[in-house]
């Protein structure tokens, strides 16, 4: 019913109205056979369709055929002939926060092709239907980047969750990652075998903190049941900290078993720290149980009325409140050692808990609670800001508190000249006009005796000199696989690479205002980074800016040309490197953005002022900038370009001129540390993805961190007025210790490797001169004891889950000046008995909770 107008379309949005397909009137059609399919889009990029009422046909509700950037969300979708969503050899497909109903196949489904995400779904069948989510892969594509979480499935006809594959492929090619899933009474239909809670074959992957409960058939299983499983084997699947109970019998197939393998000879499971109660048939059949596993009753929060919270003596949440029960689960704090569990709130226990909520905010509490226990208050979230000087920026932190007590707002890193009511929570600022860069600022909440916090960063832009991206700017894309299609209007800008191809852009300011100008101080380009969300990537993606080496016309310019019948001699473009190597690789500008890190919805800075000053001095015509990644492969990202909907959201060129003015000072934070904890303890082992670092010492030995922050973009440059480390201390929480602790910050003697370092050894093969790391300290001395920053905290005092600062500006000059390699922090306890503390690490899920290093720079 609604179909693109050519392939190649970008930029479709589709929202806000119902479709109803009339399946009364159309008796003479067979459901799920390609016949009216709602929305049927083929070829097409950067789809968006949401805040739809999907009903009533004879097919799907939105089928898409190898489309790419796809998102599908908040729509209800309603008995429709086939699949809600069914997503064909397309990729970075995102479903969320739909409701629906299946009548004929499944809810949400995918064939053959990579990088989707299915999640905060409710799916469920009325009358018949199929399985919730089916994913299906044939032969070669790989489908390796697959994540399905926090979906609730019940009373499906077929299986909950469905994954299979047939054909000949690498057992390396498919893999899942199945998480936070409430999955009950699925597979209802008895004449198939197409159920359980969880059937794969053909797929290795990771099935985690999942709930399975009374589901017909069996829990999860590993079946054909299709079409025959694909030739090989090497399939496993690891299954952690679920709870699988109340299996039930089918006469479609399965006695209730928890966990089953039917494929034996070609498929395999690991189980780790899985909870397991009231399956009919056996918990384990064909599988090796796992001596973490435990058999008891999980006592869920409320089973009839599907609550799969744990009850728990020191608090579960019930919605809007916590509660107490007069028992706690055995499945809190029974997780698999090695699992996150910093988001799980106070007491935690230290310790991952088995289920659906495991490392949520969610996750029921450790401990036992004592009388009128006081809970903590919960601070709202506060948005980012961007503001010009001048303009005023006015906003008002809120909190709720379960106990109804009186709160008080406070805050750290506020700019001067701002204002914040403690007693109202109200913020104001108007900066001043030499008030130009990034602020973070910690607004926090107290009852008394709990605190919480959240950390912001305000964006202050100097108005006089940044050039409106509307009026002065344009960006076209240019993408391989679409060579000869003209991205003009776009919202976003992409680059890095995919399989099915690379991503560049072209980009021009008009500089026309300094024409005649030599007096530049600086030129910086700022991208606003929002994509992939929710995806890490398996490469680090480096931007790079090059001089494009021709003009090129923004209504016709693509992969292959740059102007109506003009092609590129190369194509996806040509350009000049600043020494004017024409296809060089030594860009004018650079900007890393780690695999690992998430976009973090916020400006990124390119310096481009070598670039500007050819441009303004008349030297080279202004052709405007060609934005690549220095790889182009597993590393897409996007950015908003200039026709995105939010001003604050468009690529900004900020031109400084030279001025004679009183120095001001500029603030940045650094993020994205590495860091590693060296146990002795444990002394060969490396330490590189607890989402801890800790110092002190306990009965069983020592323990110490290294961790490094990139200074590369602040060598040689402007003065370093001041520089302090963050550390947001959380553990451990309700006990004291018998000593106090001072934390010492040290100069790494040597460079050491992530991948390798402990505390016997720094790099591979390579162990440090002294167990545990070799250091200098402020006088040069090798193993001194005369720190370049301290922080001491009482034995008696308690974590209160905020950060604390250690003044490294010394350290850091001597880095930033060239004087040393930066090899880093060695943060160490001056004495190192009975006095072991932890602190959130760069691996924490809470990205306000993580290692940060503030600058203060002296602009001239």
């Amino acid at each position: 019913m609604i179909k693109e107008r050519s392939s190649g379309s970008s930029g479709i949005t589709i929202r806000g109205f119902t479709i109803d397909g009339n399946r009364e009137g159309n008796t003479n059609v067979i459901s799920g056979k390609g016949y009216y399919n709602l929305i049927h889009l083929a070829g097409c990029l950067n789809i968006n369709v949401y805040n739809m009422y999907l009903t009533n046909n004879h097919g799907d509700g939105l089928k898409i055929d190898k489309c790419t950037g796809v998102k599908f969300y908040n729509n209800k979708i309603y008995l429709l002939g086939h699949d809600g969503l069914y997503a064909s050899s397309c990729s970075d497909v995102e479903a969320y926060s739909n409701i629906i109903t299946c009548r004929t196949n499944s809810g949400l489904r995918l064939y053959n092709r990579n990088k989707a995400s299915f999640h905060d779904n409710v799916i469920t069948s009325e009358g018949s239907g199929g399985a919730g989510i089916e994913i299906q892969k044939y032969n070669n594509p790989s489908m390796n980047d697959i994540e399905v979480y926090n979906n609730v499935i019940y009373k499906t006809a077929l299986t909950g969750i469905w994954i299979f594959g047939s054909g000949s492929y690498s057992a390396s090619s498919a893999n899942v990652h199945v998480h936070h899933n409430q999955i009950y009474d699925t597979g209802t239909k008895s004449s198939t075998s197409i159920i359980g809670g969880i059937v794969s074959n053909g797929f290795s992957g990771l099935i985690e903190n999942n709930v399975v409960d009374g589901t017909y058939g069996a829990g999860i299983v590993q079946k054909t049941v299709y079409s025959p499983a694909p030739s090989g084997s090497g399939f496993v699947l690891t299954l952690r900290n679920n709870i699988i109970t109340n299996s039930r019998p089918s006469s479609g197939g399965g006695s209730g078993c928890g966990v089953h393998n039917e494929l034996a000879d070609t498929h395999s499971f690991v189980l780790q720290n899985n909870c397991f109660y009231g399956n009919a048939g056996a918990d384990c059949k064909n599988v090796q149980p796992s001596s973490s596993d435990i058999k008891a009753n999980p006592q869920y929060a409320d089973r009839k009325n599907h609550d799969y919270h744990l009850e728990s003596k020191a608090g579960r949440w019930k919605g809007n409140i916590w509660v107490t029960d007069s028992t706690s689960s055995p499945c809190i704090d029974a997780g698999y050692s090695l699992s996150d569990y910093s988001a799980e709130p106070q007491d935690n226990g230290g310790k991952i808990n088995i289920g659906a909520f495991g490392n949520t905010k969610y996750a029921s509490k450790s401990g036992t609670s004592t009388t009128n226990s006081n809970q903590a208050p919960v601070i709202n979230p506060v948005q980012n800001a961007v503001i010009e000087p001048r303009k005023s920026l006015t906003f008002t932190v809120s909190a709720s508190d379960a106990d109804g007590d009186s709160l008080t707002y406070f805050t750290s890193g506020l700019p001067e000249g701002a204002i914040f009511d403690s007693k109202s929570g109200l913020f104001s600022w108007t900066p001043a006009d030499g008030q130009k860069g990034t602020y973070s600022i910690t607004f926090g909440v107290s009852d008394g005796r709990l605190k919480d916090s959240i950390t912001i960063t305000i964006n202050v832009f100097k108005q006089e000199s940044s050039l409106p991206a509307a009026e002065k700017n344009y960006d076209n894309r240019l993408r391989e696989a679409s060579p000869e299609v003209v991205y003009q209007d776009s919202s976003f800008i992409d680059v890095g690479g995919m399989s099915i191809g690379r991503y560049r852009d072209v980009m021009w300011f008009d500089l026309s205002e300094y024409a005649d100008s030599t007096e530049i101080g600086n030129a910086t380009l700022s991208l606003y980074w929002y994509y992939p969300s929710g995806n890490i990537r398996p490469e680090d993606t480096v931007i790079e800016v090059y001089r494009p080496a021709s003009t090129w016309n923004k209504n016709y310019v693509s992969w292959n040309k740059r102007d109506k019948g003009v092609s590129w001699k190369n194509a996806g473009g040509d350009w000049y490197d600043k020494n004017g190597v024409l296809q060089g690789n030594a860009p004018y500008a650079t900007l890393t953005l780690k695999g690992s890190i998430l976009p973090d919805k916020r400006y990124h800075e390119l310096d481009i002022t070598e670039l500007v000053k050819e441009y303004t001095s008349g030297k080279y015509e202004n052709t405007g900038l060609l934005i690549k990644a220095k790889a182009e492969s597993n590393n897409y990202i996007a950015f908003y370009g200039s026709d995105a909907r939010n001003e604050h959201w468009k690529p900004r060129l900020t031109v400084n001129k030279k001025t004679s003015a009183t120095p001001v000072l500029d603030l940045t934070t650094i993020t994205g540390a590495k860091d590693n904890r060296l146990r002795e303890a444990s002394s060969e082992l490396v330490y590189q993805d607890n989402p801890f670092i800790d110092v002190g010492g306990m009965s069983i030995g020592r323990y110490r961190d290294v961790m490094w922050f990139d200074l590369g973009e602040y060598s040689g440059s402007a003065e370093i007025n001041n520089a302090a480390l963050s550390l947001y201390w959380y553990y451990p929480s309700g006990a004291t210790r018998p000593e106090d602790i001072v934390i010492e910050v040290y100069r790494p003697a040597f460079a050491w490797n992530e991948n390798y370092v402990s505390w016997n050894k720094r790099d591979k093969g390579v162990s440090w001169k002294n167990a545990g790391g070799d250091w200098y300290d402020k006088n040069g001395v090798l193993q001194g004891n005369a720190p370049y920053a301290t922080l001491t905290f009482k034995g008696s005092a308690l974590p209160d889950n905020k950060y604390y600062e250690l003044d490294v500006t010394d350290l850091v000059k001597e880095y930033t000046s060239g004087k040393y390699e930066n090899t880093g922090f060695l943060i160490k306890a001056r004495t190192e008995s009975n006095n072991y503390i932890a602190f959130y690490s760069t691996e924490a899920g809470n990205e306000n909770q993580r290692p940060i290093l503030k600058l203060q720079q002296v602009l001239q």
